[in-house]
C-alpha cells in the first residue's frame, strides 16, 4: 500500500495531509490580518507577486499565467501602475511592446509583507519542539522536491534543481508562506 493508501481512521495519509493545511488555512484567517491595510485585490497581489519573480513581463503574459483574460489583466496591471507599484516600459529590443516591472515602491510593498510572514511564520515555529521542526525539516525537504519535480514536468524537461540547490529569488516555497485570503 502507497503513502496516500495508507489508512488510519477512515482516511488516506494525502487525505490527513490535505486537511491539516485547510485547518492551517482556517487558523490562519483567524489572525489578525496582515494584509488588511494594502487597497488591493487577491488578483492585483498575484500580479505583483508574479512580477517579482518573473520581471520583465507583458500584460499578455501576464494574463496568460494567471488564466484571466487580456482586459482583466489590462486592467489590473493600470491600477497597479496608477498606485505607483507597477512601471512599463518599452522593451529595448521591441519598441511596440511594452514591459511591466515592479516600482521600488512595489518592491517595498512586497519586501514588508514578506517580513511581516516571515516574522509570523517564525513566531509559529518557535512554539513548536525541536522533534516537530525536524520532522517538519524532513517532510518540507519532501515537498519541495515534489513540487520542483512538477514544474520539471511543467516545463517538459523532467530534471530539477536539488532541493539544497541555490534558488535564483527571494520567493519562498508557498507552502512554507502564510496564504493571502481572498
Amino acid at each position: 500500500m502507497s503513502r496516500t493508501q495508507q489508512r488510519k481512521g477512515g482516511l488516506t495519509t494525502l487525505e490527513r495531509v490535505e486537511r491539516l493545511f485547510q485547518q492551517m488555512r482556517a487558523l490562519s484567517s483567524l489572525q489578525p490580518d496582515a494584509f488588511s491595510d494594502l487597497d488591493l485585490t487577491l488578483t492585483q497581489l498575484k500580479v505583483l507577486g508574479l512580477l517579482k519573480v518573473r520581471q520583465p513581463m507583458t500584460v499578455t503574459a501576464v494574463a496568460q499565467t494567471l488564466k484571466v483574460t487580456l482586459p482583466t489583466a489590462s486592467a489590473r496591471v493600470d491600477r497597479l501602475v496608477r498606485e505607483g507599484l507597477v512601471v512599463r516600459k518599452e522593451n529595448p529590443e521591441d519598441r511596440r511592446q511594452l514591459q511591466l516591472r515592479l516600482s521600488d515602491r512595489g518592491e517595498n510593498l512586497l519586501g514588508g509583507l514578506e517580513r511581516r510572514s516571515d516574522a509570523e511564520f517564525r513566531r509559529a515555529l518557535e512554539r513548536m519542539t525541536p522533534a516537530g521542526l525536524r520532522a517538519m525539516e524532513v517532510a518540507l525537504k519532501d515537498l519541495l522536491m515534489a513540487i520542483a519535480l512538477l514544474a520539471a514536468e511543467a516545463r517538459g524537461n523532467g530534471t530539477s534543481a536539488p532541493v539544497d540547490a541555490p534558488v535564483r529569488t527571494k520567493a519562498r516555497p508557498r507552502a512554507a508562506r502564510r496564504s493571502v485570503r481572498g
